[in-house]
């Protein structure tokens, strides 16, 4: 669907973040750091995005078909991605089926580990 909605507690909408039609595609879930106001956004056709606070994006997470760095199959679909307490980020891909840590080394940027 491309749209990234917002819910209150209730289940009630309460606004359209990201119009369809944008950067994203198929957006999976969100994650916000409370500490930073960043969210992780996976998108199973892309890369996994940062958004600030006012909903733009700030960077990307993507490895695509990177074999140094994510194998044969790449970084592919990526399906989950949360915030660690260190400020790292953890993504899952959809398929093939990985765990992808990214480290974080100044603010704002992180670095993947195979």
């Amino acid at each position: 669907n491309g749209r990234l909605e917002y819910y209150q507690l209730d289940g009630q909408y309460h606004s359209t973040a990201v119009e369809s039609g944008s950067f994203l595609s198929q957006p999976c879930n969100v994650d916000i750091d409370q500490a930073s106001g960043l969210a992780l956004v996976p998108d199973l056709d892309g890369p996994t995005y940062v958004m600030d606070g006012d909903n733009q994006l700030v960077s990307t997470i993507d490895v695509p078909g990177d074999a140094a760095a994510a194998g044969d199959d790449g970084f592919q679909h990526p399906h989950d991605a949360i915030f660690l307490p260190s400020g790292d980020v953890l993504v899952c891909t959809w398929n093939p089926g990985r765990l992808g840590l990214w480290r974080k080394v100044v603010e704002e940027s992180w670095l993947h580990l195979p």
